[in-house]
C-alpha cells in the first residue's frame, strides 16, 4: 500500500504525539507534488519529525512517471527556503 503526502501525515503525528519521534519517508515525486507542506512543517517546528526523502526520480502515485532531471529541483534549498533548517 503506498500512502499519499506521508510529510503531512507524520506532521500531524509528531504535533499529537511530542514525546514520540517520527519519521516521514517520502519519494521526491511526492514531496515535490506536495511541497506546500514544507512551509507548515517549517511553520510548526515539531523537534521530534525527521523527513527521509528517497530520491528514486519519480511520481510513483502515477506510474512511475520520471521527475524533473537532476538538479532541476534542488530539494534541500527548496526546504531551507521554505524555512526548514
Amino acid at each position: 500500500m503506498e500512502l499519499a503526502y506521508p510529510t503531512a501525515l507524520c506532521l500531524g503525528l509528531a504535533l499529537a504525539l511530542p514525546e514520540q519521534r517520527v519519521y516521514a519517508v517520502e519519494g521526491d515525486g511526492s514531496l515535490i507534488a506536495g511541497m506546500a507542506t514544507l512551509t507548515t512543517v517549517a511553520r510548526c517546528a515539531p523537534p521530534n519529525l525527521v523527513v527521509l526523502v528517497i530520491n528514486n526520480r519519480s511520481f510513483a502515485s502515477t506510474g512511475a512517471q520520471p521527475t524533473a532531471e537532476a538538479g532541476a529541483a534542488d530539494l534541500v534549498v527548496i526546504a531551507r527556503g521554505s524555512g526548514i533548517a
